[in-house]
Parts: C-alpha cells; sequence; structure tokens
C-alpha cells in the first residue's frame, strides 16, 4: 500500500472507521481514546489509510505515507482485538500497534 489511493477509496475508509468508532462503547482501558488519538496523527502526516472490520472479532488499520509526502518512511499496522475475557461488552478493548518507521509519531 505504498501508492495513493484515490479520494472516494480513502471516503470510504474513513467513513467505516466512523461508523466502527461510533459503534465502539466506552472501555477502561481507554483504548477507544489512545486510538484515536492515532487517527488524528495519522492524518497530520496525511497517511493512506486501510481499514478492516472482522465484527465481532478484530478490526485492522494500516496506515502508510504517501510517496514523497513525509520526509521519513512510515508504516503502522493497528489491530483492535475483542476483550477475550468478556469483562466488558463489545468489540475492541485491546490493542496492538506496530510500526515500522522513522516517522516521529508524538
Amino acid at each position: 500500500m505504498t501508492a495513493q489511493q484515490p479520494p472516494d477509496e480513502q471516503k470510504n475508509v474513513q467513513a467505516r472507521i466512523m461508523d466502527f468508532l461510533a459503534n465502539w462503547q466506552a472501555d477502561q482501558r481507554q483504548v477507544r481514546s489512545f486510538f484515536s488519538r492515532l487517527l488524528d496523527k495519522f492524518a497530520e502526516l496525511n497517511a493512506n489509510l486501510d481499514f478492516v472490520v472482522r465484527k465481532g472479532v478484530s478490526a485492522n488499520l494500516r496506515a502508510s505515507g504517501k510517496p514523497g509526502a513525509l520526509s521519513r518512511p512510515l508504516f503502522c499496522l493497528v489491530d483492535v482485538v475483542k476483550d477475550v475475557d468478556n469483562t466488558a461488552p463489545g468489540l475492541a478493548k485491546n490493542l496492538a500497534l506496530t510500526c515500522n518507521s522513522s516517522q516521529r509519531l508524538r
């Protein structure tokens, strides 16, 4: 996913992310808040996004730098995984973040 996505595809991805966030119930671990901050940072970096939801199981967000848009390469993979011990209802209580980047995400 290094090529820039068409604007319509990016709008589709954004719509899926917004739908996911709208249905994400509050969680004690503040994973939703962290996920939202990552989205804001990716928006600042004007990253290409891809988002796949496996309903009731996990959600996967991939962010990559657009060619020539960043001074350093960026690729991040964020997995939001259903709470396996069912201590809270709904999806998304655990998050795994993998970044292969020299781009600072502060």
